[in-house]
């Protein structure tokens, strides 16, 4: 009698363990907590145009129009900035300057769903100096909007196979905390 309760003992735990092994939810991924961790502002690509790297357009008043939206940017005034660089795109839709600042005055000021719209094409134009940051920041985007997690993940692991890309070791990191 004792042999077949220390075998239906032991049957039992090995069916809640395989049970347990199939059917237990998989760990979220905390995508809050990596957003948080990963996204600054963008100040290092602000400084050298400001500065005169020529990422301004050649006119001079197109040049001060979106001189003044970027300093705004700068100040973190985002709002203000955004409404300006829409202002500029108006006139100057192909300025990728405008449209990388644009989509980050709308991630500063938590406009997620905006800021994937306006850094999605920056993200795929090979032409400009913006491309992979735009993809950095546009796979934080992700995060924070409903069924972005597979796009993020995507361009997060694009980054990461990217020589080019000086985010590659933190899309690398990213990957890992997600489980890639």
């Amino acid at each position: 009698m004792r042999k077949v309760m220390s075998i239906a003992a032991a049957a039992i735990v090995l069916l809640g363990l395989v049970y347990w092994g199939f059917f237990r939810e998989k760990a979220t991924v905390d995508t809050v907590a990596i957003f948080a961790a990963n996204f600054k502002p963008e100040t290092t690509l602000i400084k050298d145009i400001l500065g005169g790297a020529g990422l301004l357009p050649p006119d001079s008043l197109a040049q001060d129009s979106l001189k003044a939206a970027l300093v705004l940017y700068d100040a973190g005034k985002y709002k203000e900035a955004t409404v300006a660089l829409d202002s500029f795109l108006v006139r100057h839709p192909a300025n990728d300057t405008a449209q990388f600042y644009l989509g980050m005055g709308h991630l500063n000021e938590e406009r997620y769903a905006r800021a994937v719209e306006v850094l999605e094409p920056v993200s795929q134009n090979e032409a400009s100096a913006f491309q992979l940051s735009a993809m950095w920041y546009l796979g934080l985007c992700y995060f924070k909007v409903d069924g972005g997690f597979p796009k993020a993940e995507e361009i997060f692991t694009s980054l990461a196979n990217n020589p080019e890309s000086k985010d590659r070791q933190s899309a690398q990191g990213i990957l890992q905390m997600i489980g890639h």
